[in-house]
């Protein structure tokens, strides 16, 4: 194994565990829980009840925009690092040690 390739691997490695933290970990608006990048929470459930009704749907409806913007970031930001992993693991792949072609005529 080449110097090139452990470097490529070792990159795929933390590229990926970035990507699965970056996926798995809670994204939170104020003291709302947004979710992840992958499972999203159901934002209908952001109701908030202060008496008044106008306060009350302009809140709600603040919740949920600001909500699903962090949440679409974080897809974003969950995406850089898997495919740094991915083109990492080709890298790799088309590096590896191949035979010498035997020369001839054809």
């Amino acid at each position: 194994m080449t110097l090139q390739r452990f470097a490529l691997g070792v990159l795929a490695i933390v590229a990926g565990l970035a990507a699965l933290y970056l996926a798995t970990s809670d994204v939170h608006y104020t003291d709302r829980n947004c979710g992840t990048a992958i499972f999203a929470t159901d934002v209908n459930k952001f109701s908030v009840e202060t008496g008044d009704v106008e306060q009350d749907d302009f809140a709600e409806q603040s919740v949920i925009t600001n909500c699903k913007q962090l949440i679409l970031g974080r897809r974003f930001l969950t995406a850089l690092p898997a495919v740094i992993c991915i083109t990492s693991i080709v890298a790799g792949q088309r590096l590896r040690d191949r035979p010498e072609r035997l020369s001839g005529p054809f």
